[in-house]
C-alpha cells in the first residue's frame, strides 16, 4: 500500500516530527520525477545516435534505484517506530535465537562492505534465547550494524556476552567517534551529527533501536571517547556497557537484551488408576495406555 504523504500533516505525525518527515519524503519524491520522465521517453530517444546516450540513462536508473531505496527504508523505519511506540510489535515476541540473528547481521554487513576493503569480525558469541521476536532482533542488530557501516570506518566488530539475566551485543568500529555533546541526543528522531550530514541516512536508525529495546525490556548504550551514555529507561541497572574501563576513541554501541524466562508447565491432574463404568467393566491404565478388563 503506498504511503499517504498527505497524512503527514495530521497531529500524530506532527508531534513525532512531521515537518522533518515531510522534508525527508519531499526530496526523493522531487528527484524521482525528472528521472522517471526520462525513462518514459520514446524508445527512439534511447538510441545512441538520437536523444540521450545509454550511459546517461544507466546513471539515471542508478539514481532512481538509490532514491527508491531511501524512500522504502524511511517508510519501513517510520512504520516500525509507530508499532514500537504504540506497543504493537510486528510479530508476537516468543523468543529469538541471538546467535542466528548475529550471524544474519554479520552476513548483511559483509555483503554491504564488499569492495570497500573493510571487514567484519565476529567475537565471542552467546547461544541464548532473548525475549523478543526474530523480527525485532533483526531490526535492532541491523540498524546498529548499519550505523557502524555508514558512519564508521575500518573493521566492524560484533560480540555478545552474558550478564546475569541479560545479554549484551557490542558493535564497534574504528571510526573517529562522536562528539560528547551529541551523544545524549543520538536517539532523537531525525537528529544527526554535523559530521554525518554528508553521509546517507535520515536520523532514524538509533531512534528505532532505542524504541524497540525499551519496548522489549532492554537498554541501549552509546560510548565514544570519554563518554559512556545509557539511554533511559535503565531497565538493567546492573549491566554496564561491557567493553571494559578503557575509553574508546571510536563509537561503541551496546544493546542489552533480556533473556527469555522459562515458562512453568501447567499442572495437570493425573488420571485415575481404575474406575467402574455402567456395564460393570473396569477401565485402567498400563504403561501410559488405557486397558479394559472384564
Amino acid at each position: 500500500m503506498p504511503l499517504n504523504v498527505a497524512s503527514i500533516s495530521s497531529p500524530g505525525w506532527v508531534s513525532a516530527g512531521g515537518s522533518r518527515v515531510a522534508a525527508e519524503l519531499a526530496a526523493p519524491r522531487a528527484t524521482l520525477r525528472v528521472p522517471a520522465s526520462i525513462c518514459r521517453a520514446p524508445c527512439w530517444a534511447c538510441r545512441p545516435d538520437r536523444g540521450r546516450p545509454a550511459a546517461e540513462l544507466e546513471q539515471t536508473l542508478r539514481h532512481v534505484a538509490e532514491d527508491t531505496t531511501r524512500l522504502v527504508r524511511l517508510t519501513d523505519q517510520l512504520l516500525e517506530l509507530e508499532r514500537a511506540t504504540a506497543g504493537q510489535p510486528s510479530v508476537a515476541a516468543a523468543g529469538a535465537d541471538l546467535a542466528a540473528a548475529v550471524q544474519r547481521a554479520a552476513r548483511r554487513a559483509t555483503y554491504a562492505l564488499t569492495g570497500t576493503g573493510r571487514q567484519v569480525h565476529l567475537g565471542p558469541g552467546a547461544q541464548v534465547q532473548v525475549d523478543a521476536s526474530p523480527e525485532q532482533l533483526d531490526l535492532v542488530l541491523g540498524n546498529v550494524v548499519d550505523n557502524a557501516i555508514i558512519h564508521g570506518a575500518g573493521s566492524v566488530q560484533i560480540a555478545a556476552s552474558l550478564s546475569g539475566s541479560a545479554v549484551r551485543v557490542i558493535v564497534q568500529d574504528d571510526g573517529a567517534g562522536l562528539d560528547a555533546a551529541f551523544v545524549p541526543h543520538a536517539t532523537e528522531r531525525f537528529r544527526r551529527a554535523d559530521a554525518a550530514r554528508s553521509t546517507p541516512g535520515n536520523g532514524l536508525g538509533l531512534a528505532v533501536v532505542h524504541t524497540v529495546l525499551a519496548g522489549v525490556g532492554g537498554d541501549l548504550w552509546l560510548c565514544s571517547h570519554s563518554t559512556h551514555h545509557r539511554y533511559p529507561p535503565a531497565q538493567h541497572a546492573q549491566v554496564n556497557c561491557g567493553h571494559g574501563p578503557s575509553q574508546p576513541s571510536c563509537t561503541v554501541l551496546t544493546a542489552v537484551l533480556p533473556l527469555t524466562s522459562p515458562k512453568p508447565r501447567a499442572w495437570r491432574r493425573p488420571p485415575p488408576l481404575c474406575k467402574r463404568t455402567a456395564d460393570n467393566s473396569a477401565l485402567g491404565w498400563k504403561d501410559g495406555r488405557r486397558v479394559e478388563a472384564a
